[in-house]
């Protein structure tokens, strides 16, 4: 039987509900290939935390298969 492991990714975000909430794209992409390159596979990406219709903060959640 297959076992995993998992892990959280916080993807924090910047300016208001006036200004538009931003998300770091530059630094999210490095966080990934660097996940990814030891094995993590992403697998869903919930985002909690909403305010007006917008997303406040996200979390990416990875698994990887544990040997």
């Amino acid at each position: 039987m297959k076992r995993f492991e998992y892990k959280f990714i916080h993807i924090p975000t910047t300016g208001t509900i006036w200004t538009g909430m931003k998300i770091d794209f530059e630094t999210l992409t490095k966080s990934l290939n660097d996940a990814g390159k030891m094995g993590w596979e992403v697998v869903n990406h919930v985002h909690p935390n909403t305010h007006a219709g917008l997303v406040k903060d996200s979390f990416i959640i990875l698994k990887k298969e544990i040997n």
